[in-house]
């Protein structure tokens, strides 16, 4: 079932021909997100308002919808920017990587805002939600299996050639790869813990004021026992240094470019 949130409770339409007036681009900004299985569709939301408010504060949006279809979030903007094309492009690439951006006719723009005011968006699926819903999964299997890998090296690389490891090490660029996961990161004995959110089925309070982490079915099943839940940050997955293994399914690691949880103890439920 999908469940439609408009942004605006009133159309933009004096905003539009302002706009118009003034000679600036118009673009349809389409972002998917999925959306972790143990937050709440709320709380999936609340991250794709965020996102509205970073764009927002570089671009005039007209219209917004936010749609939820299971962990499938999608968020559909009409904006307009004095910014060219291509210098647009740049902007949303560090504001929404992976956004879908979509040059607009004044005429068009015109037509999706009629649209927007004039029909009940709870009845429209989210586009392409099949296919995007499977590119996701993939994703998130693919992702698991790049962290097992490093693992299995950082794990066996006292038996393997120096030079056919240095690559995970010391052969890493200094810029951002953009390709960022969200880590949920978590205090045990006053260490610091992180996990794939992606990985996470769900959480619940046990015994002695302890959290319980229920690790997904396809990447477990496991549960990880912690004293706290400290925080959901970024990860940028290409510069995560898998250093050690501390114990069966542990280990030390490091991301670069980042200064909080600078190092953390790495959980590869499916080592467990």
């Amino acid at each position: 079932m999908v469940s439609t949130e408009k942004c605006y409770e009133t159309n933009n339409f004096s905003v539009l021909e302002c706009v118009k007036d003034s000679g600036e681009w118009f673009y349809r900004v389409c972002i998917y997100a999925q959306r972790a299985p143990y937050l709440s569709a709320d709380a999936g939301i609340i991250r794709m308002r965020v996102l509205l408010g970073f764009i927002e504060s570089r671009s005039v949006v007209i219209d917004a919808t936010i749609k939820s279809e299971g962990t499938l979030q999608y968020l559909s903007i009409i904006c307009a920017s004095g910014a060219d094309p291509v210098l647009f492009s740049r902007i949303m690439s560090k504001t929404a990587p992976g956004a879908i951006l979509e040059e607009l006719s004044p005429e068009k723009t015109s037509e999706y805002v009629t649209a927007s005011a004039l029909r009940k968006e709870n009845s429209i699926p989210i586009p392409r939600s099949s296919s995007m819903q499977s590119v996701m999964e993939s994703r998130t299997v693919l992702l698991s299996l790049l962290i097992e890998y490093r693992a299995l090296i950082a794990e066996c690389k006292s038996f393997i050639e120096s030079d056919r490891v240095s690559f995970q090490n010391d052969g890493l660029s200094e810029t951002s790869s953009n390709l960022t996961i969200p880590f949920l990161f978590f205090e045990v004995d006053g260490i610091v813990h992180g996990i794939p959110e992606f990985q996470i089925e769900s959480m619940s309070l046990g015994g002695g004021g302890q959290h319980i982490i229920h690790v997904a079915y396809i990447f477990g099943p496991r549960v990880v026992l912690c004293d706290d839940i400290l925080t959901v940050q970024d990860v940028d997955i290409v510069h995560c240094q898998i250093q050690k293994k501390i114990k069966k399914g542990y280990y030390e690691a490091r991301v670069k470019n980042t200064r909080e949880a600078e190092k953390f103890v790495l959980v590869v439920p499916s080592f467990l």
